[in-house]
């Protein structure tokens, strides 16, 4: 039982592959939505990334070594090549910011009705998070800034964490 285990990671470039980096990629787009980001889980995608790149590279170059030079890559180019592509792809959509943009399109409806709500008075933002100010720059003295991000929304960075 452990040899077939053993022998399908080292062997296999494929499906197990993608799994596991499209859930290590759902893990770090989560990561990267809020903002200022998610401490715990980047962490886990800082460690994750480097051990499934390793990972990978040792059971692609145990198939190269085992099946011969160049001729199983030419003939397995979408078992080896998916993987590579998805961390591009997660990369760069980090890079761009799409997790955040997501994540605030995703959640507007609910907090521009809970800002409707609260605007008598200072709505109490937590350390970086959004915070719904139709008049500009929010005014509030206190550790922290606010940085400008779409429309009414603001993002407050608390300085006091």
């Amino acid at each position: 039982m452990v040899r077939v285990v053993d022998q399908r990671l080292t062997e296999s470039t494929g499906r197990p592959w993608v799994v596991v980096t499209v859930l290590l990629g759902l893990v770090t787009f989560y990561a990267a939505s809020l903002p200022g980001g998610h401490f715990e889980t980047a962490v886990l995608a800082l460690l994750g990334w480097p051990l499934l790149g390793l990972a990978w590279l040792i059971a692609t170059a145990n198939r190269i070594v085992r099946r011969g030079r160049g001729a199983w890559l030419r003939r397995n180019r979408p078992q080896w090549a998916v993987t590579p592509l998805i961390v591009v792809l997660v990369g760069l959509l980090v890079f761009l910011d799409a997790p955040k943009t997501w994540r605030f399109a995703l959640s507007r409806g609910g907090m521009e009705h809970y800002a409707q709500l609260a605007s008598e008075g200072v709505p109490t933002g937590k350390r970086d998070s959004f915070m719904w100010s139709p008049g500009g720059e929010p005014d509030i003295d206190g550790p922290g800034s606010f940085r400008h991000y779409t429309g009414p929304w603001y993002i407050w960075e608390d300085e006091a964490f």
